[in-house]
């Protein structure tokens, strides 16, 4: 009799212990739930915290990380689709825009110069080019660097408005002395051959040479 009831005393404890384990690991490790999550709502946990920051619902999925594969494949560019775009060509800042084109003809046997604009002729100037002694070179040049005056010390002689079209050769105006008077024996000479080198103009031409005439622009200087 008192084996039967060691026994049963032995079994009651066996199971009372595994009972309060069971409670014991309940405590410790927390119960994860499944939920039914309402679309568009926030899902509150109370009691005991998960071992994991990820609560498993059914439906979407809610996660303090991120991870999901929608977020993770817009950060790794993959439902990024490229764009197509058109390159405008761009001076500076600026597109460019070729409004009026210029050309400068001078005509070493008329002793002319003609503008264009766009082809069309908008100026006819007379001019002196260079003596056969210093004469104008021909061919195809390109306007550069510009001035109100200069002056030079080898030829005693200066000139107002100058735009130069080949290194030291200028359209420039008639020449003035070392006091900045015109001479006018030289402004009688326009329309012939006369400077050393350059192509003179009246004060007049000059300016208006240097006001509307840009860098870069094609000079012809042909007989």
């Amino acid at each position: 009799m008192y084996k039967k009831s060691f026994k049963f005393l032995s079994l009651a404890a066996f199971i009372l212990v595994c009972f309060f384990t069971l409670i014991l690991s309940f405590n410790v490790k927390g119960i994860e739930n499944t939920y039914k999550a309402p679309k568009n709502k926030p899902i509150e946990i109370k009691g005991n915290k998960a071992k994991s920051t990820n609560v498993k619902i059914l439906g979407n999925t809610y996660s303090n990380k991120e991870k999901n594969n929608e977020i993770v494949d817009s950060i790794n560019n993959k439902n990024l689709k490229p764009e197509n775009y058109k390159l405008k060509k761009i001076v500076g800042n600026y597109e460019k825009k070729y409004t009026n084109v210029y050309k400068v003809v001078v005509h070493i046997g008329s002793q002319t110069v003609d503008v264009y604009n766009n082809n069309d002729l908008i100026k006819t100037m007379i001019c002196s080019t260079g003596i056969d002694s210093a004469s104008t070179p021909t061919g195809t040049f390109v306007t550069g660097n510009k001035g109100t005056s200069f002056f030079s010390d080898k030829y005693g002689e200066g000139g107002y408005y100058w735009t130069s079209f080949w290194g030291n050769y200028l359209f420039h105006s008639v020449p003035f002395d070392k006091d900045k008077n015109i001479i006018q024996g030289e402004v009688a000479k326009l329309g012939e051959k006369a400077s050393h080198g350059c192509v003179r103009l009246s004060i007049e031409n000059a300016k208006w040479i240097y006001n509307n005439i840009p860098r870069n622009t094609k000079v012809y200087v042909g007989t």
